[in-house]
């Protein structure tokens, strides 16, 4: 698809990492597009991780690396990202995820003057082990101090938007939703996939369930665990598939295991195919704390999976409570596994139907063509000269792909 604007913009993302995540994987799909349409994309990672740097350098996207240590505030990262800046002098730079956020904040403050927007993809910034947030953390205050320093902040979902508003992250008239978007191409059923990959990974005609995360507290697979256990007197025959790493992989095998699940749950390990895995899953399943607009559930919906997940405000935006999965209470394993034995119950049509569902619901409102359409107008707007800021409310969606 042709850009909306006749003129070429220059853009630079900023990214803590490129390794595999949802903010990730929109970053890449989002530099994927833009460069398909005709702009001029490069890409900055604060830290060295291969992940989605391959795809994009193999389709002509130069990536640049800060060489910054996780966890290791360092100085020369900033000059580097200022250096960067002054070389490409891009239309706009666009910053994900709260370190990218802020370090692009600081870029501003000690460089060179340039259009800043910055993407937020977490209703809480908080330390990435921490499960009880508090009702404002460091990072927020971070953003509230910082907020002149940017031209626009955008979150992924309306409940992450309210609450930067409500803890002051963020002004009301420089905030605006810009949901996550999907590439519909890539989930999508196949029946010759499904028959495939199920075989690969020596499953026969049991209902499987899916989950792809990172191993970290706020996923809570312990809980996931349990509440899969207790289906299983129900359903023996069940699976469940678990994707991912991280630094609790290990502990979760090992309670797995301990728990008598070793021969139903199988540990996939890192995989760029969670496609295929959609195709040969019967369902999807998430035991998060807390989420920002989950892309997985997004892509679980695109490949018709009905779904079942914690009932957090981003994830009540993305299903159709009782049209396309079911939401349960969060650390309640008892009804994690009553929601997820709803569905394993239903006939094949009530799943199929589940799935239709939650298929035209992301069709509608998550394409990340209509995504990028709406990328395309609020770059214009800041790139183009005495372009004017867009004001936004609580729930007001000023710039929604739906508008476009």
């Amino acid at each position: 698809m042709p850009n909306l604007f006749q003129s070429r913009v220059r853009i630079l993302l900023v990214i803590t990492t490129l390794d595999g995540g949802g903010g990730e994987a929109q970053v890449a799909q989002l530099a994927l597009k833009l460069h398909q349409r005709g702009h001029s994309v490069q890409v900055v990672s604060m830290l060295r991780a291969r992940g989605y740097s391959e795809q994009l350098l193999s389709e002509g996207i130069p990536v640049f690396y800060l060489d910054m240590a996780r966890g290791r505030p360092d100085v020369r990262g900033l000059f580097r990202l200022i250096n960067l800046i002054k070389k490409i002098k891009p239309d706009i730079v666009h910053s994900h995820m709260v370190h990218a956020n802020l370090l692009g904040r600081a870029a501003r403050l000690c460089g060179p003057r340039f259009v800043l927007i910055c993407t937020a993809h977490n209703v809480y910034e908080c330390g990435r082990l921490v499960v009880n947030p508090k009702p404002k953390t460091w990072r927020e205050m971070a953003y509230r101090v910082s907020d002149r320093l940017c031209e626009l902040t955008t979150h992924v979902s309306r409940a992450g938007m309210k609450r930067y508003i409500d803890v002051r992250a963020a002004r009301a008239g420089k905030i605006a939703y810009v949901p996550n978007g999907i590439n519909l191409q890539a989930f999508r059923p196949s029946g010759e996939n499904r028959t495939e990959t199920r075989k690969e990974l020596g499953l026969r005609d049991e209902f499987v369930w899916l989950s792809a995360a990172r191993f970290e507290p706020v996923k809570d697979h312990l809980t996931l665990l349990d509440a899969f256990a207790r289906t299983l007197k129900h359903c023996p025959d069940a699976k469940l598939l678990l994707a991912g790493v991280g630094s609790l992989l290990a502990n979760t095998q090992k309670y797995a295991v301990e728990h008598g699940l070793g021969q139903n749950v199988l540990f996939l390990g890192f995989r760029n195919d969670v496609p295929k895995l959609m195709n040969a899953a019967d369902g999807y399943v998430m035991s998060s704390l807390y989420e920002g607009l989950p892309l997985v559930l997004l892509e679980a919906q695109a490949s018709e999976l009905p779904v079942v997940a914690t009932a957090l405000e981003p994830n009540k935006e993305a299903i159709l409570e009782g049209e396309s999965g079911y939401l349960c209470s969060t650390r309640d394993p008892c009804a994690l596994a009553e929601t997820m034995l709803k569905v394993m119950r239903k006939s094949r049509t009530e799943r199929e139907l589940l799935g239709n569902n939650g298929a035209a619901h992301i069709r509608a409102n998550y394409d990340m063509e209509k995504v990028v359409n709406h990328w395309e107008v609020v770059y214009s707007r800041y790139a183009t000269p005495g372009g004017r800021a867009p004001q936004a409310a609580v729930g007001d969606i000023h710039y929604s792909c739906h508008q476009v």
